[in-house]
């Protein structure tokens, strides 16, 4: 069953503003994540998102004009950074944004 959002403005490469009960999100292109190793990862400092360690984060995919819900993994440090981590192998990397609630 798809999640239902709503989408919180900015444009390609910036955020919505952070706040305790309004999802941070963050959109990407394709080229933006970083080759490390054998992964690409695309982080969010918790300095941009302000939601603490505790988060949930849903990851979208953009196809045309819509987004779908994918599924990467995702990694969330000490402080609160969150990294988007997909398998260097295929090269999948997609244009898309991250919601933090």
């Amino acid at each position: 069953m798809g999640l239902s959002y709503k989408r919180l403005g900015g444009s390609t490469g910036s955020g919505s503003t952070p706040g305790s009960s309004v999802p941070y999100t963050q959109t990407f292109l394709a080229i933006s994540w970083s080759l490390n190793v054998s992964v690409y990862e695309f982080t969010v400092l918790q300095a941009n998102h302000e939601k603490g360690v505790n988060t949930q984060v849903q990851v979208f995919e953009k196809i045309g004009s819509n987004y779908k819900e994918v599924m990467v993994d995702i990694e969330v440090n000490a402080v609160g950074d969150i990294k988007l981590v997909i398998d260097s192998s295929t090269d999948l990397r997609f244009e898309g944004k991250v919601v933090i609630l």
